[in-house]
């Protein structure tokens, strides 16, 4: 039965934010899913695996089957969101992050529940710190 709920939250939260996630900033987006935006240290958390109750893992791959089948590429934002927002009492913290590729940047979100990425792809982002300036050569 908790599956079921699960699912229909999945979705509702899934369409509560596709219905504003163009027109919040990232900060209104979080304080909506009920999480924090982590912009601390530019470092990502360890890419050990998290301790994670069987509930807690069907909800991240379930939201992760959702937009995989919905969008194709891997919309990270809005997976972190849902995930995030379904799993607030673990009190996951959400982090952005960059990194460089053939001429683009690319940028990636991911949580992290106790200073633990759940995304193995964080490893490959520098995660964006609040205030951080960076220096052009002249």
């Amino acid at each position: 039965m908790w599956r079921a709920r699960a699912c229909l939250s999945i979705v509702y939260w899934a369409a509560r934010f596709e219905a504003v996630i163009r027109t919040r900033r990232v900060d209104q987006l979080v304080e909506l899913a009920g999480i924090r935006l982590d912009a601390t240290s530019p470092r990502p958390g360890t890419c050990r695996q998290p301790s994670l109750s069987a509930r807690d893992v069907f909800v991240l791959r379930a939201v992760h089957r959702l937009y995989r089948r919905s969008f194709g590429e891997r919309p990270c934002l809005r997976e972190c969101l849902v995930s995030g927002r379904l799993l607030r009492y673990r009190s996951p913290a959400l982090r952005l992050g960059v990194r460089s590729a053939a001429r683009s940047m690319q940028a990636h979100a991911w949580l992290e529940f106790d200073g633990v990425a759940v995304d193995p792809l964080a490893r490959d982002y520098v995660a964006l710190v609040a205030g951080a300036r960076t220096h052009s050569a002249s």
